[in-house]
């Protein structure tokens, strides 16, 4: 019979990579806001976001902020640029 050790191999860990995101990151400096399928508040309410939570934003629109996900969001003085 053959009494060899397994061999393991090593591999230098790799940092994990941040998630690739479309657009600009901002923060949300109020306390909440709603995420709309269009650029008005008649349009029908998809999500929200809260105080602290980052956003990508990949055009404006006056007010209105295009979000990643195509959704908008009316935020332009409720938010400041991720650092």
């Amino acid at each position: 019979s053959d009494i060899r050790g397994s061999k393991t191999r090593q591999t230098a860990t790799s940092k994990p990579t941040a998630p690739k995101h479309n657009g600009t990151a901002y923060v949300l400096t109020c306390g909440k806001l709603s995420v709309r399928k269009s650029a008005t508040t008649m349009s029908r309410k998809v999500g929200e976001y809260y105080k602290g939570q980052t956003f990508y934003v990949i055009r404006w629109q006056g007010n209105w902020a295009q979000l990643e996900s195509g959704n908008w969001m009316c935020a332009k003085k409720y938010c400041r640029r991720a650092d």
